[in-house]
């Protein structure tokens, strides 16, 4: 047993044995608080030296709280009674150990040397999560002011110390001024010394003894001259303290290294990190932009980094396996070993250096109960978060039924509690703002990836894991719902940017509650996401999860089943699926008449009149059922239902050559989709209408109705409309417009070729395209040579749809009457494209 004369060791200290014994009791902080009659607040303060010399009293009352034998009792009591003495001395660091040139901090190092020079300076402070190489920058200042000043640059390592009280007394050890039982003449020691020579010290590692922090303030109102540069992973919050954020390294992108695409210099600092810490285990590991190993090689990387947020301590211990794993393997193992493969860093580097978990626990034991709470329920997160998700995972109770969200205001939080939380985390970068999110959904915050994980580890060890998980769902289920855009309609494009923001969310909601057999959940985020997925051109993915939802909607409403099914239905249709459409169709029409819902019903002959219509020989079947849904749809009052109804009927009306019904019809759907408005649907019902128009020689009409389609669907990103109005406007360039027979060809080849491009790449079926398209061209082709159409048709594929709208602006139409050559016999592009809806 020490002596009260003994220097205390971070292992013998009160602090350290009061948070021993609590761990060992399997308690929270919150549970001993309520066991002793001592307030949680008291105890974290304990636990973390804020309060040094708790009351005999108190001890005893933690003591009997914690049930201790007798020894375990006597050692406690005794550790609290003793006073905390100043340790050995640490010898002052004047030169930098480490050679290897920084990488990517320039202006950092530039920031820095410039606080530090600048007069008046007395506190510098490199904040910033651990493992972001804080202590490498402020060594690489000590070697580059050791030369400015006799003595060296006194370079304070404070990891190992337990006590805040030891912090001055380590200090005047460190300069070398006598220390005194009388703290207030050892803070004027320090301060003139530093005064005396304007001198700096380096204070590493000081956020674990904030206590100490009214010390240091009391030392720096007595300097006149000299400077502290301090390293913590949260800001001293001293009056004249100047800090500088310390951020991971720039991430790459890693879709620009995958192949075939190559570069000629790595230029990105992580992956240069891990490239140098590589070759220092592996020196024939190729890492260039020649061979095919080297690029692979910096594919693999470049995921890696990127994966890791830039994180340089992570980056360093990924690297720091490349002895027996190659950087495809180690991108592969990431994701299945998570943060237990981040080890085995330098031996000669503190432990918490040396695991990326360890780094991470180092903060996370100084959190308070509410604040470790919370960073383990953030975990659930991925791609980040707004506050009233934050809220909702945080929420009390066994469940998070009941969450109201307001579609005005989706992301607001007036939880004060939860605001705090967040700050306090943010404030000890555990969480960080992220500043890439729009300014209309309100503050984001986000982990980096690597202490997510160690995040998730906590949730999962403290048995918390299913609990954050169900509320994260139900909320961003919930959020799914409110951010709805056919249903919401106004604002679409805003909502629709909301949804990609939090995609990531949507996803993981979806894939845990498949796993935990929550059927409702699923269906209801995958029928409210599915508009996003089509518009974004997601439809692989969306028909993957369409299909999942469909097996397990057996408990859903009658609304959600059939609302799943009718985006099933325009998914199918897309990738020219004609049967499961059709299938899908009669599936929704028997929901709406089993429950003898209207809406559903009038729905379910809409999308039967749509499904039917993709098969020939079906006579005026498509316009009765069409007809049908109107008569049914029509007096219930909900334009965007009513809207698709009326379009069916126009698109029905239009394939059996009812020009002037389809127009009325389409006039009527396109009337009631401004009202609202409902932006998508005004474009497609705009497509439809203009193909119409065209058919009925009114060229001016569909050229104004193509070109103001495109508008809206580049607005939203609506891919399958943007290709229909190019396509639309390419027949009215060939057929219709301005100048000689050559020059309209030419027009018209490049929007053709572009439309189909952008298809392509997105996936969108509609086959019937590519044979419409080949019976297009071919008068062209007979006239002009396959040459030169070939030729317009690759210059077409390079075309933006950006760059198609601003020339759609300038199109205009002939006035000559069409002849033979302007109006050659075929189909026009619209017939083989179909309908929208």
């Amino acid at each position: 047993m020490p002596t009260d004369g003994d220097h205390q060791s971070p292992a013998s200290s009160f602090a350290h044995e009061l948070r021993r014994q609590r761990r060992a009791a399997e308690l929270t902080q919150r549970d001993l608080a309520e066991r002793s009659g001592i307030s949680a607040r008291a105890i974290s303060d304990l636990e973390r030296g804020i309060n040094r010399s708790p009351q005999r009293e108190t001890a005893r009352m933690i003591s009997d709280a914690l049930g201790l034998n007798q020894d375990e009792r006597a050692h406690f009591l005794d550790l609290a009674r003793r006073k905390p003495q100043a340790p050995a001395p640490l010898p002052p660091a004047t030169q930098a150990s480490e050679t290897d040139p920084l990488i990517g901090r320039l202006k950092e190092l530039a920031l820095i040397e410039e606080a530090l020079l600048l007069p008046g300076t007395r506190l510098v402070t490199l904040a910033g999560p651990g493992g972001v190489g804080k202590t490498r920058l402020a060594t690489e200042i000590a070697r580059r002011f050791a030369t400015r000043h006799p003595v060296g640059v006194p370079f304070i390592r404070l990891d190992g110390l337990q006590d805040a009280a030891l912090v001055i007394p380590s200090l005047a050890a460190a300069v070398k001024v006598p220390t005194s039982e009388n703290a207030s003449a050892m803070q004027a020691r320090i301060a003139a010394w530093l005064s005396a020579g304007e001198r700096i010290v380096i204070l590493d590692n000081l956020e674990h003894l904030l206590a100490a922090t009214p010390d240091l303030g009391n030392v720096l109102r007595l300097m006149t001259g000299g400077c502290f540069l301090a390293t913590s992973r949260e800001a001293l919050r001293l009056a004249t303290e100047q800090v500088i954020l310390i951020r991971p390294l720039p991430r790459p992108d890693a879709r620009a290294w995958q192949p075939p695409a190559s570069t000629a210099k790595i230029d990105n600092p992580a992956m240069q990190l891990f490239v140098r810490r590589a070759h220092s285990q592996r020196a024939d590991l190729p890492f260039d932009t020649i061979s095919d190993a080297g690029r692979a090689n910096l594919a693999s990387v470049a995921d890696l980094c990127q994966r890791l947020d830039g994180l340089p301590l992570a980056i360093e211990l990924a690297a720091a396996q490349i002895p027996v794993y190659s950087p495809q393997l180690l991108s592969t193992m990431l994701s299945q070993a998570g943060l237990p493969l981040l080890s085995g860093g330098q031996r000669d580097q503190p432990p918490r250096l040396q695991t990326m978990a360890a780094s991470i626990a180092w903060s996370y034991s100084s959190l308070d109960a509410a604040e470790q709470r919370a960073f383990r329920a953030f975990s659930v997160f991925a791609g980040g978060f707004g506050l009233a998700a934050a809220a909702a995972v945080l929420a009390s109770g066994e469940s998070g039924n009941g969450i109201s969200i307001d579609y005005r205001h989706p992301h607001a939080c007036a939880d004060i509690s939860v605001l705090a939380l967040v700050r306090d985390l943010c404030r000890k970068h555990l969480l960080m703002p992220d500043d890439d999110a729009p300014a209309h959904v309100g503050p984001r915050f986000r982990m980096l990836e690597p202490l997510r994980l160690f995040a998730l580890e906590q949730l999962q060890s403290a048995g918390e894991e299913s609990l954050a998980r169900l509320r994260h769902a139900q909320y961003f289920t919930e959020l799914a719902s409110v951010l709805d855009p056919l249903t919401i309609g106004a604002e679409t494009e805003m909502r629709l940017e909301q949804q990609r923001i939090d995609l990531d969310n949507f996803r993981g909601a979806i894939d845990w509650a498949l796993e935990a057999r929550e059927g409702d959940l699923v269906v209801r985020t995958t029928g409210n996401i599915a508009q996003f997925w089509k518009l974004r051109g997601y439809l692989s993915e969306g028909r993957q999860r369409m299909s999942a939802a469909l097996q397990v909607d057996d408990q859903s409403s009658t609304t959600d089943r059939w609302f799943l099914r009718f985006w099933a239905i325009s998914f199918a249709l897309e990738v020219g699926d004609h049967d499961d459409a059709l299938a899908l169709a009669e599936e929704i029409l028997e929901i709406g008449q089993s429950a003898g819902d209207p809406f559903a019903t009038g729905v379910g002959y809409a999308m039967l009149s749509r499904a039917r219509s993709a098969f020939p020989d079906r006579g005026d079947e498509g316009v009765a059922l069409a007809q049908r849904a109107v008569e049914i749809l029509d007096p219930l009052g909900r334009a965007e239902w009513t809207g698709l109804a009326w379009v069916r009927l126009g698109v029905e009306h239009h394939r059996a050559g009812h020009l002037q019904a389809a127009r009325d019809a389409l006039l009527r759907a396109l009337e009631l989709r401004r009202a609202e408005p409902f932006a998508g649907l005004v474009a497609s019902a705009l497509i439809s209408l203009g193909a119409v128009w065209f058919d009925l020689g009114e060229a001016q009409q569909a050229l104004e109705a193509y070109r103001e389609a495109l508008d809206l669907a580049l607005a939203e990103e609506n891919h399958t409309a943007m290709v229909a109005a190019t396509l639309g406007l390419a027949d009215v360039t060939w057929r219709r417009g301005e100048g000689t027979p050559e020059q309209r060809m030419s027009s018209a080849m490049r929007l053709v070729a572009a439309a189909e491009e952008h298809r392509i790449r997105y996936g969108l079926g509609r086959d019937a395209i590519r044979r419409t398209i080949a019976e297009w061209i071919a008068p062209m082709q007979e006239t002009w040579g396959d040459i030169a159409v070939a030729a317009e048709l690759a210059t077409g594929k390079n075309l933006e749809m950006a760059e198609i709208a601003t020339s759609a602006a300038h199109l205009r139409i002939s006035q000559a009457e069409p002849g033979p050559v302007l109006q050659p016999a075929g189909p026009t592009l619209m017939s083989g494209f179909g309908s929208l809806q």
